[in-house]
């Protein structure tokens, strides 16, 4: 009963932002544990299953590995081979041979190597992104329902 009455006590902004915030958490729970699996096939998740979170914005902290750039937080510091090549190819094409390797039993050579953030680093930046993204979506549901709210009361002591 005193939740009742605290709650009505409370400004309609304040309200409507925390009933948004309500209805953000709501969804993501909704998203991970039904809508999700039930759109589900053996190829995983459908493109066009994609278009309601990202309406809501869900889709966005969830995707967050692709959004978010390491450069930000990370330096590029390790090398890793894109593009190798067996050591007859190499001589033909006379290429520069970066750093020896063997690649599926066969010995050749990376002809590029590609700078890379750390796997830490890595791990931290999407993190940062989810939680950051999370935190965002939040603040825009908050803003939201606190529109919402104020229009509310705006409405009710004008009549």
């Amino acid at each position: 009963m005193k939740l009742k009455q605290h709650w009505e006590k409370m400004p309609y902004w304040l309200n409507g932002g925390l009933v948004g915030i309500s209805i953000c958490i709501a969804l993501f729970f909704f998203y991970i544990l039904a809508y999700f699996p039930l759109v589900q096939n053996e190829t995983g998740i459908p493109n066009n299953a994609l278009i309601l979170p990202m309406v809501t914005g869900h889709a966005f902290p969830i995707l967050s590995h692709f959004i978010v750039p390491y450069g930000f937080l990370c330096e590029f510091s390790e090398e890793h081979c894109t593009a190798w090549s067996s050591y007859q190819a190499i001589s033909k094409q006379d290429s520069d041979c970066l750093k020896p390797m063997v690649m599926e039993g066969v010995e050749g050579c990376c002809t590029t190597l590609t700078p890379q953030p750390t796997s830490f680093c890595a791990s931290l930046s999407e993190g940062v992104g989810f939680f950051g993204l999370g935190v965002l979506l939040l603040g825009i549901y908050f803003g939201i329902g606190a529109a919402v709210g104020k229009i509310i009361q705006k409405w009710k002591f004008n009549k």
